[in-house]
């Protein structure tokens, strides 16, 4: 259980610490100062737009496996942009992996904790992301 609260703020951080990367990127490449929250946009869209699709991609995989699927994803976003690359199309596809990842992080309680321990554990889970 500590285990997987710790991946998962470590998911989190990652997911913020890219976040500022990409802005300081694309603020040193000279893109217009209006390109910051156009960069959101495209992870929140990417987010927004597979949100239907991504439970049942969850479902059908086991979870661990669904993460790491997912992780792999927010990486190749990553590499993109360090090998300069677009970076709002590969912000779009760290947006795409933190869309597969979030019915994973849920579901794959349910995996590891018995059902008596599965309320306490979704608490935890809860207060790691709730937004401040």
């Amino acid at each position: 259980m500590i285990g997987t609260l710790g991946a998962q703020f470590l998911s989190a951080l990652a997911d913020n610490a890219l976040l500022f990367a990409t802005l300081a990127l694309v603020r040193k490449q000279d893109y217009p100062a209006w390109s910051g929250p156009l960069l959101q946009e495209f992870f929140v869209g990417a987010y927004i737009l597979l949100a239907p699709f991504v439970g049942m991609f969850a479902d059908a995989l086991p979870k661990g496996r669904v993460m790491l699927l997912a992780n792999i994803g927010k990486l190749i976003g990553a590499l993109g942009m360090c090998m300069h690359l677009n970076p709002f199309l590969s912000y779009a596809l760290v947006g795409a992996g933190a869309a597969a990842n979030s019915p994973a992080k849920y579901g794959i309680l349910g995996e590891l904790t018995t059902p008596q321990q599965l309320v306490k554990a979704n608490s935890l889970l809860a207060r790691v992301y709730r937004a401040p």
